[in-house]
């Protein structure tokens, strides 16, 4: 019987892998996007039935407000309500509440909405009306943490405290005096309520007592997580974070982990507990004890995400950072990671959301205004999709191997050696090259690539060599100036030099980090900084500034 060609039996054996790969892999389609012209998205969607609740920041460059839209899963607009009175930035979580009835009355299914100038609305979810406004107390901040629903009540962190309101109506149930608040959501327990401060206070207020604990010096800016083990907080310190867990019984703290700087939201993800900062990804079992079982390099200051596969969403709060994707196994270690990348990759900290219907819905924003509409697919790749590099590596790696070792196949013949060798690489460079330039499109390696050298100028005094020198591109020309020493950050440095030259500057706070809005006035697209040349990817107040360098701020693009 004459061979088989092998050129032949590589390529049938090679096509056989690759369908496999495709029909048992999950990618998300792109199917809509909304790009909000004039507003940050910091807190996730919310999809309830076939409709994406999202609420965005006015960016305060002209007449731009808070607001809160509705969409069907076409992309269509189904209404918008917008707060002309609020005049900080909105990022409180939206809360779906279903209709019900309890002692205080009956009401149809609604979205909650908390603001920051104070108010707590609460819309018709179809149609957007006004069911209810409630006003609360206003100290420069107003209502910024997740609400909660217990029974037929609303539970809001209020800027000083907690109030309750009756679903039906809106009206106030109950109000207790606490700690300064800031992000700092509600959880519930069995028996009552657990919320963080400004004062690194834990709260708690069960069967209308409370009492307060003591955590350390810092902030708690998020939902305290209830576990079998106790209550996890996340404290933000001046110099990164500690991770603690809150015994119960003995009322007493234990220090979990150091971590880094501006932490997220933990999230409970059956009996372990995921922690997110400026560092890492942090998993721990708390069936018992809570003790760290992993743990990987991540830059994430916000709210994660969980699909029905219960893979881990995390928003990577860098340039081009896009999502990372975990997946744990049965004793919360990481047994996969991966990332999702498109080409409206941007700062990031609010999580996508996901429905379990027949298309697997994903819909996410972020702080550019970008919202994004997926739907997923067994069966096909989509063009923008989740990429697993070393899955990658691995294939080109067997590819390779197959074509260097194609002479010792053949035996003895060399002229079907060769033909072999270059039937491998052809087939090779065909499969990798739709994935390679997917990969790097989506990647968008310009982002690693914009660095250039900045050139020190022969005008510039002499003095000024090896020290901090700042630029910074105003429309009407540069204003220079150096001889600076001992800033570590790009936001010290950047405030010394204005000062210096009485230069006016407006910011804004995160609680993930500090962003120049403005120099002398001028606000534009905001303001992006390189230092020596290399574009910085984090905010000002976290960007480490070398002992000699050069800072140049300039309009962003």
């Amino acid at each position: 019987m004459k061979p088989q060609h092998p050129g032949i039996i590589l390529l049938f054996v090679l096509l056989m892998s690759l369908q496999t790969t495709a029909s048992t892999s999950s990618s998300y389609s792109f199917v809509w996007e909304h790009q909000f012209e004039d507003g940050y998205i910091t807190t996730g969607p919310v999809i309830f039935d076939d409709m994406v609740f999202v609420r965005t920041s006015g960016y305060w460059i002209e007449d731009e407000r808070p607001q809160v839209t509705a969409f069907d899963f076409d992309g269509n607009v189904l209404w918008n309500h917008t707060n002309n009175a609020s005049t900080q930035h909105d990022m409180a979580p939206l809360l779906v509440v279903e209709n019900g009835e309890g002692v205080c009355g009956s009401w149809e299914t609604m979205l909650i909405v908390p603001w920051a100038n104070g108010d707590l609305t609460a819309h018709d979810v179809s149609t957007g009306e006004l069911v209810w406004n409630q006003s609360t107390m206003v100290d420069q901040w107003g209502l910024t943490g997740r609400a909660i629903v217990l029974d037929d009540h609303v539970i809001v962190p209020t800027r000083h405290g907690l109030s309750e309101f009756c679903l039906a109506d809106g009206v106030e149930q109950v109000k207790f005096e606490l700690g300064l608040g800031w992000r700092n959501g509600a959880s519930k327990d069995p028996n009552g309520t657990w919320m963080g401060d400004e004062n690194g206070t834990l709260w708690s207020i069960h069967n209308g007592t409370v009492e307060q604990f003591d955590a350390g010096e810092g902030f708690i800016r998020h939902p305290p997580v209830i576990t079998n083990a106790g209550v996890v907080v996340h404290l933000q310190t001046s110099n990164g974070s500690e991770i603690l867990l809150f015994n119960t019984t003995s009322k007493s703290f234990t220090l979990l982990n150091e971590s880094g700087p501006s932490p997220g939201f933990p999230t409970s993800i059956g009996s372990f507990v995921m922690t997110t900062d400026s560092t890492h990804v942090r998993i721990f079992d708390c069936a018992l004890a809570c003790v760290q079982v992993d743990s990987i390099k991540s830059h994430s200051n916000g709210e994660v995400g969980v699909d029905e596969n219960n893979r881990i969403w995390v928003p990577q709060n860098v340039m081009k950072g896009g999502m990372l994707i975990l997946s744990l196994n049965a004793t919360g270690v990481i047994v996969s990671s991966s990332s999702f990348n498109t080409t409206l990759d941007g700062y990031s900290t609010a999580s996508p959301a996901f429905s379990s219907s027949s298309d697997s819905i994903m819909v996410f924003g972020n702080d550019f205004g970008a919202l994004r509409l997926y739907s997923q697919k067994n069966d096909v790749f989509s063009d923008e999709k989740e990429y697993n590099l070393t899955e990658f590596l691995i294939g080109f790696a067997f590819l390779l191997f197959v074509s260097i070792s194609a002479k010792f196949v053949i035996k003895g013949s060399k002229i079907w050696a060769l033909r072999l060798l270059l039937t491998s690489l052809l087939i090779s460079l065909l499969l990798i090259s739709p994935q390679l330039m997917t990969l790097l499109q989506e990647s968008k390696p310009e982002a690693f690539l914009q660095k250039d050298e900045e050139a020190w100028s022969p005008d510039w005094p002499h003095e000024w060599n090896n020290t901090q020198v700042v630029i910074i591109d105003l429309p009407d020309g540069q204003i220079i100036d150096g001889g600076f020493t001992g800033h570590d950050t790009v936001y010290s440095l950047t405030v010394a030099m204005a000062e210096k030259n009485n230069i006016s500057i407006d910011v804004q706070e995160f609680y993930f980090g500090v962003f120049i809005e403005s120099f002398s006035g001028v606000y534009g697209n905001g303001w992006e900084f390189k230092v020596d040349g290399e574009l910085g990817e984090i905010s000002a107040d976290q960007s480490e500034m070398p002992g000699s360098g050069i800072l140049r701020w300039t309009l962003a693009s």
